[in-house]
């Protein structure tokens, strides 16, 4: 009897550790954006889904202002942007608006004379940005800061290009 009692505490033991193995491996151990519908994007994915590519300066940066949603209280932010480069020849424009969500942690933040590439698609009717205005793709991650000719990498702050080589990088890469 203590044999047999013996033999089904370690089975026990056994079918515990099982379960909690199956379990543990299912967590999830990607990180955390906090927006479901944010991808994560690299260099080359900005290059290949973006509508937009501009190098420019901040002109103007509005006030958050909100806006009726049915989901939730929802604010907007307009920037006003100098276009200098229009890397994939699309824009068509030297002055360009971009909205952003005022509310959203991983959103763009703007300043005024800051100069930076970005990675843009345009907004329709039928977005809840509205018609006629630029989004930052991948949100933070489509807004690479430029400073003295060295471009930054938005979600990795040691990684750094020159600018010269990035902007021929991503022409011959539209191309």
């Amino acid at each position: 009897m203590k044999k047999t009692l013996k033999i089904a505490s370690i089975a026990s033991i056994f079918a515990i550790s099982a379960i909690f193995g199956m379990f543990a491996s299912n967590i999830d151990t990607t990180p955390e954006l906090g927006h479901a519908s944010m991808d994560i994007v690299d260099l080359q994915d900005q290059v290949e889904k973006s509508d937009y590519a501009v190098i420019g300066v901040v002109k103007e940066v509005g006030q958050p202002y909100p806006v009726k949603s049915d989901y939730a209280p929802r604010y907007f932010g307009d920037v006003i942007f100098a276009v200098e480069e229009d890397l994939f020849g699309t824009v068509g424009e030297k002055e360009i608006t971009i909205r952003t969500h005022a509310n959203v942690a991983e959103e763009v933040n703007f300043k005024v004379g800051e100069r930076a590439l970005l990675f843009l698609v345009k907004s329709s009717a039928e977005n809840v940005e509205g018609e006629g205005v630029y989004v930052v793709r991948g949100m933070f991650q489509g807004k690479f800061s430029i400073e003295n000719g060295i471009v930054k990498d938005p979600k990795y702050e040691e990684l750094t290009y020159d600018e010269s080589d990035l902007k021929t990088q991503i022409i011959s890469s539209k191309g």
